[in-house]
């Protein structure tokens, strides 16, 4: 009953599941697009994609919490029912195991996603950095064509494969590229490579690109064993990083840094932004940065936390060079205003302690708050459903401890 009065009850704050990133704004150019069977399952969908936006503080609270109400729980009906501890252990132990499985394997196990749409047909959405299973880290099922389908089911129009130490997954994937970009999402090369303390991202680059074998970055200028033909790469420092030094290739050298993640969906790249967003923003201003969006996406998951957003007209008519060298070309003209930051809507606790040790009853909050009315009808139907089993099981339970004879003769009971 609660749970129904509270999804009917939050319809009325009209809250929206977009934010702008840098402002903490609801956006009012795009719009998240679920499927119909993301809708059946909008419980659990809601729930595993809350879950995924999460920093590693932000999980540990949750399951802190998790831990705590499971533990009160089977005391209280240890209480009521006379029951041994040594039972109640048992199940509780089993319920947190259930509870660890569903909440590790929900983060994996394909499932329907949501997805962004842009009003204006104009805007490119774009991630910026991904990887594909060319890269050690990631999951080994995740191929370039893995890849494209999960940026295509986000909303992306085009995504950056940034493997590192390799170009093969994103040579692999340009085979397979729609001839225009309107066709399908394009998949563009880059590689994520170590710039002494920091980790970048390079676009710009090609098969003709020579990588370092441990993955380290050399300014092409400056090492002519990694000499790069055409124009120089376009850098993108990755969060977490060092805001305070930066090597001084990357402000000097013939690569240089034009953009800043402002979104990484990495859970230490979402707890380094929570906690020094402000400090990232104004590193942007302070160097004329673009700030962007990139997914991190190794094949583990199936939610997007941000989206890059472009504004370059006709780019649908464009191949997929042309829209590389569009999406350049902004970023180097434009720089700080290149590209529109949105963000899935999340509790963000910043730097308070308070709030990610609540982390959970802020999640369900800002879940229930961001449902559409079909979500909603879609979370009244299985409440309603839990609450019926429920109610089967617990009548069924209590005709148990009624003794044989007295079932068989109710009058006498």
């Amino acid at each position: 009953m609660l749970a129904a009065i509270l999804v009917l009850v939050t319809a009325t704050i009209g809250a929206t599941p977009i934010l702008n990133a840098e402002t903490g704004l609801p956006v009012h150019d795009a719009s998240l697009i679920l499927s119909a069977t993301y809708t059946m399952l909008a419980p659990v969908c809601g729930l595993l994609d809350a879950l995924t936006l999460l920093s590693l503080h932000q999980h540990a609270a949750v399951l802190a919490t998790v831990v705590l109400c499971v533990i009160a729980w089977r005391l209280v009906r240890a209480s009521a029912r006379s029951t041994s501890i040594l039972r109640e252990t048992g199940i509780a132990c089993a319920t947190l195991i259930g509870i660890v499985v569903v909440y590790g394997g929900g983060a994996v196990i394909p499932r329907p996603m949501a997805a962004i749409q842009m009003h204006d047909r104009n805007d490119v959405v774009i991630d910026f950095h991904s990887h594909t299973n060319s890269s050690w880290d990631a999951n080994k099922r995740f191929t370039p064509e893995r890849n494209r389908a999960w940026h295509a089911a986000s909303g992306f129009d085009v995504a950056y494969v940034s493997d590192h130490k390799s170009l093969a997954g994103a040579i692999a994937a340009s085979v397979r590229n729609p001839a225009h970009a309107g066709d399908g999402t394009i998949l563009l090369p880059a590689l994520e490579a170590r710039d002494q303390y920091e980790h970048i991202i390079a676009i710009g680059i090609d098969s003709t690109f020579a990588i370092d074998p441990k993955g380290d970055w050399h300014d092409p200028e400056r090492d002519t064993a990694l000499a790069i033909t055409g124009s120089a790469p376009l850098l993108i420092l990755t969060i977490p990083g060092n805001l305070s030094k930066l090597p001084e290739n990357e402000t000097r050298g013939f690569a240089r840094l034009y953009a800043v993640e402002l979104s990484d969906a990495a859970p230490k790249g979402v707890g380094m932004i929570q906690q020094r967003r402000q400090e990232i923003i104004k590193f942007a201003d302070t160097l004329n940065l673009s700030v962007v969006a990139g997914s991190d996406n190794h094949g583990w998951g199936n939610t997007a936390a941000g989206w890059s957003v472009m504004q370059i007209p006709d780019w649908r008519r464009m191949n997929p060079a042309e829209l590389d060298s569009a999406i350049q070309r902004g970023i180097r003209i434009e720089r700080r205003h290149a590209v529109r930051v949105y963000v899935r809507d999340s509790p963000d606790p910043g730097s308070s302690t308070l709030a990610t040790v609540f982390t959970a009853p802020l999640v369900i909050w800002r879940i229930l708050v961001d449902l559409d009315w079909p979500e909603r009808i879609s979370w009244l139907g299985w409440t309603a459903l839990i609450a019926s089993i429920a109610t089967m099981l617990s009548s069924r339970a209590a005709r148990e401890t009624i003794p044989p004879a007295a079932r068989r003769n109710p009058e006498k009971s």
